[in-house]
Formats: C-alpha cells, structure tokens, sequence
C-alpha cells in the first residue's frame, strides 16, 4: 500500500529581483504605511498553512539555505556573497 503523502504545511518562493518593496506596517490613525526596500537582490516568500507549527521553522531554513548555499568544493558558497540585499517575506495563514 503507497504513502498517504502529508498535507504541504508551508511553502517558500524565491525571486531574484532589481528591486523590491514590502510594507512591514499598514497605516494607522492618519500615520502613513511602513515599508522596506532593497535594490537588486533576492526576496524570500515563506507562507505557513494550518497546523504549522514553530518547529517548522528550522527545517525550512534548512532547505532554504540548501538552495542558496550549494556546497562547493566541500565548503559552503553563498548567493549572499554574490548580491547584497535580500528581503525576506513571511505569511501565517489561518
């Protein structure tokens, strides 16, 4: 009998980018949004689903870091050291 494969309980995106914007804080009370900016470099989307929970964390960094950081020659190179800005961008949804 096959593997009753588990529900996706996140997901990530990763986008190469020459810029980008997030906003961190809706507007409030007649105070204006918050938002953050980098030029080129890579904007990381994680959204978790229900029934995430914080030890979930840890594994998708890993994979993450995984794709971003291939080992080389035994050590690990980063796309970090290549581009220097990131964004990074995360969702819990209900």
């Amino acid at each position: 009998m096959a593997a009753v494969p588990k529900p996706a309980l996140a997901r990530a995106l990763l986008q190469q980018c020459t810029s980008a914007r997030l906003q961190v804080k809706p507007p409030e009370h007649g105070a204006e949004a918050e938002w953050v900016e980098i030029q080129r470099g890579l904007v990381i989307y994680i959204c978790f689903f229900k029934g995430a929970d914080e030890d979930l964390v840890p594994k998708i960094e890993s994979q993450v870091l995984d794709v971003l950081c291939p080992r080389i020659w035994g050590r690990r190179e980063t796309v970090f050291t290549m581009m220097r800005n990131h964004l990074l961008g995360v969702q819990i949804s209900a």
